[in-house]
């Protein structure tokens, strides 16, 4: 299985003036990027020292893809960060990692200084291109907070990033004629699968910038301009996609995860709607699935089963094999653990009774059927309750969102005790009112479960990252904006 930096350098050679990244009007083809890369590569071997990491805070695009290949070429892993966070955030981070240095676009410089480090400002310089790193090195290091809040870093292997290159391009037949919109943030875990596989095979990566890619209609108009063929949508982003239906006549694939999937309305478009899971600790893909053309609206596809490469067990809590239950993750694509952090890689990266090799406790609860996933929730996440009785949130959320006019929705409970109320949010098109969506949802649901109030907005808040905030859902159904 070849390294993604070796399935680059390929490119280079083959077809160095193929477009590798489009940013707006500005294109870079695959030997001006690998000669920048080089560059980068030639400062950063004057500042490291083996086994030190790299932090990057340049923008989407060209200066991040050039500053990651650069670190590879260096030998190095990369480190995300986003300058958008406070600083004191970034500043924890780059501490935990102990990374010496950060390349900064200039729209950052004096970022370095903030945290503390050295800051490099990537120039040309004479090329050094180092030996390509082995399969046992880190590739890249991602923070992510998880359900405790304190960011942790999950390290990932060159190995395991070849695994997911490996498979996205067999499954998916990227060809270098497909051109990927490349949207989501660079903190986020979908990053590393929006721009890897399709440098590996040749194609084109085509640049998201801004706000624009966290807005469905925008992100269709992308699409369209820039005759894509291949696209990541977070969930809460192709649930608002699907209720607009858009025509994308360039677009044959359309790959969405992140969250549990709802279809707000059925598939229409020419393209294929894949659903994904995966945790950052398995490098970004778990589970795969084609959502079929005739789904209908208000249903929630399977996660699907595992792609090549990795192992998965549904287990009881006496890792016994169970229908539903926590799952667990084995296989090539496995993260190599949390950076500085042994005890807590030891709890969730773990050896099982009479299966071979690591695996990593997910914290989900799966139900299977018929060999296909299905998502519960969260290990040790109690349902809503409301007044003594529980409510299956997501129950509530699929019945909302098969309503024709209604784009998205989240159920929250608001209050306490004898004052709790059950709430929903909905995302609408503008031509319903909440007391008609409530009339709706008393025909699909149980008396008991049926939301007391609707609180009606335009769209449902996202994190930076494209996934539902759901503090910020909470607020809005609390009142408080």
């Amino acid at each position: 299985m070849r390294l993604a930096l070796d399935a680059i350098h390929h490119q280079v050679l083959v077809r160095p003036h193929h477009a590798a990244v489009v940013d707006g009007p500005g294109t870079t083809t695959y030997q001006q990027l690998w000669a920048r890369a080089g560059a980068v590569a030639t400062d950063l071997r004057r500042h490291l020292a083996p086994g030190d990491g790299v932090a990057v805070a340049a923008e989407r695009g060209t200066p991040f893809i050039t500053a990651a290949l650069g670190s590879w070429l260096a030998g190095a892993p990369y480190l995300p960060l986003d300058p958008a966070q406070p600083v004191r955030r970034l500043r924890g981070i780059v501490a935990d990692a102990g990374t010496p240095v950060v390349l900064v676009s200039p729209e950052h410089r004096g970022l370095g200084t903030d945290l503390g480090v050295t800051e490099l400002l990537p120039t040309a310089a004479p090329v050094y291109l180092p030996p390509p790193p082995s399969a046992d090195t880190a590739a890249y290091v991602l923070y992510t907070s998880g359900t405790t809040g304190a960011p942790k870093g999950v390290v990932v292997g060159h190995d395991s990033l070849a695994n997911l290159v490996d498979w996205h391009g067999r499954t998916y037949r990227i060809t270098p004629e497909d051109r990927a919109l490349h949207t989501a943030g660079l903190g986020f875990d979908a990053a590393v699968w929006e721009i890897w596989p399709y440098l590996a095979a040749g194609a084109t990566v085509v640049t998201c910038r801004g706000d624009d890619r966290l807005v469905a209609d925008f992100i269709a108009d992308r699409i369209t301009e820039d005759r894509c063929t291949t696209a990541f949508m977070a969930t809460a982003l192709v649930e608002e996609l699907l209720t607009l239906g858009p025509d994308l006549p360039s677009l044959r694939l359309l790959l969405t995860g992140g969250d549990a999937l709802r279809l707000s309305a059925p598939v229409a478009g020419p393209y294929r709607l894949v659903n994904h899971y995966g945790p950052t600790e398995a490098t970004v893909v778990t589970t795969a699935h084609p959502v079929p053309d005739d789904a209908p609206a208000g249903s929630a596809p399977p996660i699907g089963r595992p792609i090549d490469g990795v192992a998965v067990a549904v287990l009881d809590e006496e890792l016994r094999p169970a229908e539903e239950g926590e799952l667990y993750i084995g296989g090539r694509g496995l993260a190599r653990g949390y950076l500085h952090a042994p005890e807590l890689t030891a709890a969730r990266f773990v050896s099982l009774p009479g299966r071979s090799g690591r695996w990593y406790r997910s914290g989900d609860v799966v139900r299977s059927r018929a060999g296909l996933l299905e998502f519960v929730g969260r290990v040790g996440h109690e349902q809503l309750k409301v007044r003594g009785v529980r409510v299956a949130a997501a129950e509530i959320e699929a019945a909302l969102t098969a309503h024709h006019e209604v784009r998205a929705a989240c159920a929250v409970v608001v209050g306490h005790g004898a004052e709790a109320a059950l709430v929903a949010v909905i995302a609408t098109t503008g031509r319903v009112e909440g007391d008609e969506v409530r009339r709706y949802a008393r025909t699909r649901l149980p008396a008991a479960v049926v939301p007391t109030r609707m609180v009606v907005v335009e769209r449902l808040p996202l994190t930076p990252n494209g996934k539902l905030d759901r503090p910020a859902v909470a607020r809005l159904a609390a009142g408080g904006g």
